[in-house]
């Protein structure tokens, strides 16, 4: 997460470029001293959903044709923000891009957000085989607001995202990276024919293109559902031909 405090870093001059308007501003930061150790705590702007969770809110999983232009172009201006500070995201995909709020509930108070979405909800924590829970242990969790809708009904003016979550991102130039986070279905074909080679920002623009994909589009360009690696590269041949001779020749299920 050192990235995010150097990305969302107010010091930085506006030259930087447009996308550091993507970028979720840090507003604080701190530890936590707990039973199972240390651990950071970051404070951000909040969000209004993932795009993941808002196309599967929808019976028909696709943005209108406008909106999913603006979130693709904004997307790009991200990424390319990440990489000119010599950073590779690592975990690109929609479940990490959100939609901001819009105004009118960013400025609402907590009992005005309460009187318009509802109480928090409150879920007793319990064991599956019906033990005490241990007091380390929270005794409720609390679920989470709904703020979106469905990605057809999602208007151009509230087009509008942050890419978030950066545990994973890391600069290339101070850290060899071999392993990619991403879901299967977005991994880059380097990562199993050159695992080892360390990854950089090709890995990120593989993903970035699977995104466009999904976003432009109603379903991801490769299935992951239950998926292994042959089937994901029998998929990334169908779609885009065959593998360099290298990969093509070291892929045993080529023949099936």
């Amino acid at each position: 997460m050192d990235a995010l405090l150097a990305l969302s870093d107010s010091q930085h001059p506006s030259s930087d470029g447009l996308g550091k308007a993507f970028i979720p501003t840090l507003l604080d930061h701190f530890e936590i001293h707990g039973p199972h150790g240390i651990h950071l705590c970051y404070v951000t702007v909040p969000a209004r959903g993932s795009l993941s969770w808002i196309k599967q809110a929808s019976y028909v999983r696709v943005f209108q044709l406008d909106v999913a232009r603006a979130l693709a172009a904004q997307l790009v201006l991200a990424v390319s923000y990440v990489h000119s500070h010599g950073f590779v995201h690592g975990d690109l995909h929609l479940g990490n891009v959100l939609l901001r709020l819009p105004p009118a509930v960013a400025c609402m108070s907590d009992e005005q957000i309460c009187r318009e979405y509802g109480e928090p909800r409150l879920e007793p924590v319990l064991r599956y085989d019906g033990e005490r829970v241990p007091p380390d242990v929270p005794s409720h969790a609390v679920l989470p607001i709904l703020l979106g809708k469905p990605s057809e009904d999602i208007a151009l003016f509230e087009a509008k995202i942050f890419l978030a979550d950066y545990g994973e991102t890391y600069s290339p130039l101070r850290e060899a990276r071999y392993i990619s986070y991403t879901p299967i279905c977005l991994q880059p074909p380097e990562t199993r024919f050159e695992s080892t080679k360390p990854l950089s920002f090709s890995s990120d623009i593989w993903t970035l293109a699977c995104s466009f994909w999904e976003i432009l589009g109603q379903r991801s360009l490769f299935d992951g559902f239950l998926a292994t690696e042959d089937d994901i590269t029998r998929d990334q041949v169908e779609a885009l031909g065959v593998l360099p001779a290298e990969w093509w020749g070291s892929w045993e299920e080529r023949l099936n």
